[in-house]
């Protein structure tokens, strides 16, 4: 699973990139940004990012759907939501780390099976005699 991060560490990763900055001016301008964005998509906007993706509001039409509980058949109403298209650069780039990833782990799997140990593996040395040799 991915890395959570919050609004505050957001906030103070920014901060420390660019230190000409105050933490209260990045928070303005984080805030601002995503106002700006929640407007956008109220008004049916879209959002295009170039590297990162575009955002759009989509109707979703009403559909059947269940009560969890009950099992009793509800009608869900139509609605709209926020949808995300990755371009294609990020989608290369996070395709990449992860096949590296991937590598790397089975790279691991097999040194392990092979009685090695693998990387980030502890191996413990227990020592019964701490005398040095000769010296008895």
């Amino acid at each position: 699973m991915g890395v959570a991060v919050t609004k505050a560490e957001l906030i103070e990763r920014i901060a420390y990139r660019f230190p000409c900055l105050q933490k209260r001016q990045v928070r303005e301008v984080l805030g601002e940004a995503f106002c700006e964005i929640a407007n956008l998509m109220v008004r049916g906007g879209r959002i295009a990012w170039p590297g990162f993706g575009t955002f759009r509001r989509i109707r979703r039409a009403a559909r059947a759907g269940r009560n969890p509980r009950t099992g009793r058949r509800i009608t869900v109403a139509a609605r709209f939501a926020i949808s995300f298209r990755v371009s294609e650069d990020l989608r290369r780039d996070l395709v990449e780390r992860f096949a590296r990833q991937l590598r790397q782990q089975q790279r691991d799997r097999r040194s392990r099976s092979n009685g090695e140990p693998a990387v980030g593996d502890v191996r413990v040395v227990v020592v019964d005699d701490l005398t040095p040799e000769g010296s008895e």
